[in-house]
């Protein structure tokens, strides 16, 4: 009767042990990696601007989104090379859409992140990761809508 208890008792052991390893990833890391794949489109996107008057703009630009994208790899404990993101062709009549295309994807990982409950241990990179987004998001901007010289 002992032998039939402690078999009951191991099996409800690894039960619960197949549940929590088959567990999905939890929101907050599923969101903030749909942000990280935004950040990296964005960048290509970046890399794809050849105009030499937006070149201190798309610089600027460039290296924040690149600080952002550590900042989300150390935040998210991501090691290795980064996840291949495919882009389609940039229209041929519209030279601002790689700009316009980068700002509404930063726009959607700025959405992705603020929407997401942080956990504590992420929060301290949150601000950092923000800051880095929207000085990233001025500079395209500052390129899309240039102040005109007076």
């Amino acid at each position: 009767m002992r032998s039939i208890k402690i078999v009951a008792v191991l099996m409800v052991f690894l039960g619960i042990s197949l549940t929590v390893s088959a567990r999905p990833v939890d929101p907050p890391r599923s969101a903030y990696m749909q942000a990280y794949v935004s950040l990296l489109q964005a960048r290509a996107l970046l890399d794809q601007e050849k105009r030499s008057e937006l070149r201190d703009a798309k610089k600027r630009a460039a290296s924040e989104v690149d600080a952002a994208i550590a900042q989300m790899q150390q935040m998210l404990h991501q090691g290795g090379p980064a996840p291949r993101v495919t882009l389609p062709p940039p229209p041929k009549n519209d030279p601002d859409a790689a700009l316009r295309t980068a700002l509404s994807l930063l726009n959607q990982a700025v959405e992705k992140i603020l929407l997401t409950k942080t956990p504590e241990p992420m929060r301290n990179g949150q601000a950092a990761l923000l800051r880095h987004i929207e000085e990233a998001r001025q500079a395209i901007n500052h390129s899309l809508h240039p102040v005109p010289h007076r």
